[in-house]
């Protein structure tokens, strides 16, 4: 067994995760806690304590989507919870791991929330896949075949936040240096335009003469 997974139903059972936490805790073998269908990030992440104060302090969140309102009329069978990554990031120290699968509830969306989930730096997915998904006993809808998770691992790209390569550091602040001074150049400039304009409007306003011209807009 490589990581013990908590169903997002046994998020809230506090005496099973003070129990996986005595039990791994010698080994610290990773826990998979996936957010309940309700739960607020304060909710998950302290459940999460009832495994570290036990013991095993390798905790690993998993975002599977949330029900909301949008779940009344909605093509997802849950909201994806993208944005709780970010927070998630900031708040713990802990790996998070997306569920596009549960998050879309079908299988065309699995591929735009994966790529989602890993630019907003999400340590890694899990994608449900099924040798015959049609013959599933459940959940038949969201899960790919190996073709399709082969077809979809090849267009997924982790990126870094940033790389020690050769030349590269060089390159980019030359560039953030040139984008600078463009964006200066163009602070600028909008400040002579607004400049100018408050000139025309004092000008038209002494004449007499309507601020809204037509043939001045293309």
């Amino acid at each position: 067994i490589d990581v013990i997974q908590i169903g997002t139903r046994n998020m809230a059972s506090f005496g099973l995760l003070k129990a996986v936490g005595r039990k791994t805790a010698e080994d610290q073998k990773p826990v998979l806690l996936k957010r309940g269908i309700s739960a607020t990030i304060p909710e998950l992440i302290q459940a999460s304590k009832y495994i570290t104060q036990y013991g095993n302090k390798n905790v690993w969140f998993c975002l599977r989507g949330i029900r909301t309102f949008e779940q009344i009329d909605s093509s997802l069978r849950n909201t994806p919870d993208l944005a709780a990554i970010l927070e998630l990031k900031e708040k713990t120290n802990s790996k998070v791991i997306f569920d596009p699968s549960h998050a879309a509830g079908e299988k065309r969306f699995v591929l735009p929330l994966a790529k989602a989930a890993l630019s907003l730096g999400a340590d890694g997915l899990m994608i449900e896949v099924h040798i015959d998904p049609q013959r599933a006993l459940t959940d038949k809808e969201q899960q790919l075949t190996p073709k399709q998770f082969r077809k979809i691992l090849n267009e997924l790209m982790l990126k870094n936040i940033s790389t020690d390569k050769q030349g590269y550091l060089e390159q980019i602040g030359k560039l953030r240096k040139a984008i600078d001074a463009c964006d200066k150049n163009l602070i600028e400039a909008l400040a002579e335009r607004a400049r100018v304009s408050k000139k025309i409007g004092s000008l038209k306003d002494k004449n007499k003469v309507a601020i809204y011209q037509p043939h001045r807009w293309y």
